[in-house]
């Protein structure tokens, strides 16, 4: 097996490589975030709810569950991003 290079992730995103939910205006995401800057942000791993009326039973349920997979990766404009949130950072 060949060793993987050390790859530094300085120009990252402070919270490249965690478990975030994302809020926008139709939909909310929960995912590992990538990358994130005043163009887009970059999910992978990613699950999502469409309804309103019941994100905090979804929140609860990927709290206690974990995120169920619907997309490999999302790719959202940073514009349509109400905010930005760690998933642990909602249990509190």
């Amino acid at each position: 097996m060949a060793a993987q290079p050390f790859v530094p992730h300085t120009e990252r995103h402070d919270l490249h490589g965690m478990t975030v939910v994302v809020d926008t205006p139709g939909r909310l995401y929960v995912g590992r975030l990538d990358t994130a800057d005043d163009r887009e942000v970059v999910l992978k791993d990613v699950g999502y709810h469409d309804d309103e009326a019941t994100r905090s039973e979804f929140l609860s349920r990927t709290l206690k569950f974990g995120v169920t997979r619907r997309d490999a990766v999302v790719i959202l404009p940073t514009s349509g991003v109400r905010s930005v949130q760690l998933l642990t950072a909602l249990a509190r």
